[in-house]
């Protein structure tokens, strides 16, 4: 499932962490917030690409 979110607003979802933020941060499960112009560029934000494994 994939939740839309609000239409509008300027705080956006940050799943995840990367590697220097240590063990609690880098779980997929972690969740924290950005609002910070244009939306949360930075360099310790990025995505992941994801596939589901052969059946």
């Amino acid at each position: 499932m994939n939740p839309r979110g609000p239409e509008s607003g300027q705080n956006r979802v940050i799943l995840g962490g990367a590697a220097p933020n240590g063990p609690l941060w880098v779980r997929a499960a972690s969740r924290d917030y950005d609002n910070s112009p244009p939306y949360g560029k930075g360099y310790l934000i990025g995505f992941r690409c994801a596939k589901d494994a052969p059946k």
